[in-house]
């Protein structure tokens, strides 16, 4: 794996895990979360499984769905 692979994997990991801990501190399951944003479950378990990455817009819907700041959820230091 290139460099650049490696840091993708990395930042989809990174994702997964705080959507993962978001998602358990509401007591919010994947499909619960599928259905309040209308993303399929199949995508929800492939962000939080680190597969792959919503873009800006679904990263909207998951905060809204999720009372959640955007930047915890990407992981922007303020």
């Amino acid at each position: 794996m290139n460099g650049k692979n490696l840091a993708t994997q990395r930042y989809k990991d990174n994702f997964a895990s705080r959507l993962r801990v978001i998602l358990a501190a509401r007591n919010v399951s994947g499909s619960e979360l599928s259905r309040r944003t209308g993303i399929t479950e199949t995508s929800v378990n492939d962000y939080c499984n680190g597969r792959t990455l919503p873009n800006a817009y679904f990263v909207a819907k998951i905060c809204t769905a999720l009372n959640a700041d955007a930047n915890e959820l990407l992981g922007v230091r303020r």
